[in-house]
Order: structure tokens, then sequence, then C-alpha cells
């Protein structure tokens, strides 16, 4: 290079307005041999030529002198002299990245208690980072063609969410785990999820590295026939609680009525209400024990009505 004719200074870095992108893709190609290369320390830069990773700088002030970083020999135009370098330049923050919300509708699972078909969702929130610089932008950025922050992180919610109903319809379906108490479940689910979107994300140099805030909610229409149902079954499988049922319906009137008696007589008939329908039960049952006659014989149980033991002929009159 002659003294007289100077090649003009040029700097790359990464510009202000872009320090909170993910990735950032500086707009020329054509780079001045001797040029300053400003690397931040939250990031990494690459060098890219016809689909191949050529080289990565890390942190730090760099002058683009082939004799210090041998792979920009192999980025020379020849054309120019010897004085340009082609090559698309990346600059890729390494820093984790919080705050992206995820979450949409789940699954239609049969509950294993009612076998009820229940609609879930899930909400929550989750931080990533990239993990391999050169899988992101060969296999991220070249089969996805994606950019922005934005989009990066709506593509990581599909994987998210994608995980998310994997893991969950398969507790509920295989290990038969109640609906109603998948809140008590949020921490181990939250682990399992993360690494199961790790899978999914390994090609592609990223990796979800925390989830806050995980959600998972019932429709609220199938949510008050789940629990209605569920106080039913409680009630059939257990008389004595259809008879606190009725307790806590007249109290409950009483203490909510403020002297107002329709509302305590609303309390008092719903609990009344179970009261008869227990009663009713126990009538029924207590009416069929009554119809039936023991055989004294084979002690087998025979219709009131029936003169011989089915079981073994005896003489029942």
């Amino acid at each position: 290079m002659s003294l007289f004719n100077p090649i003009e200074e040029q700097f790359i870095a990464r510009p202000d307005n872009s320090k909170d992108q993910i990735i950032y893709k500086y707009p020329d190609n054509n780079i001045r041999m001797l040029s300053v290369l400003t690397v931040q320390p939250d990031e990494i830069c690459l060098f890219i030529k016809q689909g191949v990773v050529a080289g990565i700088i890390e942190q730090g002030q760099h002058r683009l002198d082939g004799a210090n970083i041998p792979f920009l020999g192999g980025l020379i135009d020849t054309v120019t002299g010897g004085n340009v370098l082609i090559s698309d330049v990346y600059f890729i923050s390494i820093r984790e990245f919080p705050n992206f919300n995820f979450g949409g509708f789940l699954d239609n699972v049969v509950d294993p208690q009612t076998t009820l078909a229940i609609g879930l969702r899930v909400f929550g929130e989750f931080a990533l980072k990239v993990n391999d610089s050169t899988k992101l932008i060969l296999n991220f950025v070249g089969t996805q063609n994606l950019l922005s922050n934005d989009e990066i992180s709506n593509w990581s919610s599909d994987q998210l969410l994608k995980a998310t109903r994997e893991i969950i319809s398969n507790h509920i379906t295989n290990d038969k785990w109640d609906i109603l108490g998948i809140a008590s479940k949020i921490d181990d689910l939250s682990s399992e999820i993360i690494s199961q979107t790790k899978e999914y994300l390994l090609n592609y140099g990223i990796e979800i590295t925390q989830l806050g805030n995980l959600t998972v909610t019932l429709k609220p229409e199938d949510e008050t026939t789940l629990k209605e149902m569920r106080r039913n079954i409680a009630y059939n499988n257990t008389p004595n609680l259809a008879d606190t049922a009725v307790k806590m319906g007249a109290a409950t009137g009483l203490e909510n009525s403020s002297g107002n008696a329709s509302i305590a007589g609303a309390g008092i008939a719903a609990g009344i209400g179970f009261g008869m329908m227990n009663n009713m039960m126990n009538q029924n049952s207590q009416s069929q024990q009554a119809q039936m006659i023991i055989c004294k014989n084979c002690q087998t149980e025979n219709l009131s009505t029936a003169k011989f033991c089915s079981n073994c002929g005896t003489n029942l009159v």
C-alpha cells in the first residue's frame, strides 16, 4: 500500500440501536482490508462466505489483517488487488434474553377420574440464549430465514408449546395425573419442558434457559363441569359427605343472609336438597335389602316372594 494512496480506514461494529438484537447482520459484505472490527464482550462475530463459516472473532478490537487473522486470506477479492474482503458479517449476542411470552391451547385430554374430555391451555414466560452461533446462522437463519428477536422468540415459543403439549398429555393419559392438581407439579414440569425443548432446539444453536410463571388452565366451562362431577362422585361414594353438605348449606345460608330470609332459605334448601338425595339413596338401599330373604341352608339371598332357594332348593316359606 502506497503512503500517497492510503486505503480509507473502515470501522465495523454493531450500531447502538441494535444492541438488544440477538442477531445483527452488517449491511455491507465488501469489507476493506485493514478495517477495524469492534466486538463487544457479550457477542461474537461470524464471517460467512457461500454458506460456510470462514471464521469467528471474539470480543475486542481487531484490525482485519490476513497476517494476524489467517482465515481472512480465503475472503480476499483478487479483482481489487487484495484490498477488499468479500464476506457476510454477523454479530451474535451470546447473553441471555429474558421476558418472552408463550402460550396457547394445549390439547383436549381425558380426565382419569371422570372420563370427561377437558380442554387445557398454558401460559408462561421464558428466557433464551445462543449456545452455538455456527448452528444458529447455518441451520436457523439459513433454513428458517429468521433474524429479528420477535421471529426467533415466536419460533422458540412454538417449540415450547409442542414440548409442553406432549409432556402434560403423557402424564395425564399414562400417569393418571389429577387435572385439578397440576399446579402442584409446576416446578417439575418446568424442568422437564426445558429439557425436552433443548432437544428440539439442539440443531438450531438456541437454548431455553428459564421458564417463569408457568400456568396450566382449564376452559372455564370444563372446570365447572369437572368440579361438579367430582363433587357428585364424592357424595355417592361417601354418604356422610352429603350429611355434611346439609349442615354446611344451612349454616352458609344463615351466615350470609344477614337477616335476609330468602338468602338463608336458599342456603338451607341447597343443604336439604343434598340431604334428601342422600336419604333417598339410603331408603332405596334399605328397601332393596328388606325385599330379600336369606336361605337358612346356604345363606343365599333370594327375593322375598320366592318359595324355594334359587341355589339349593330349600323351602323358604
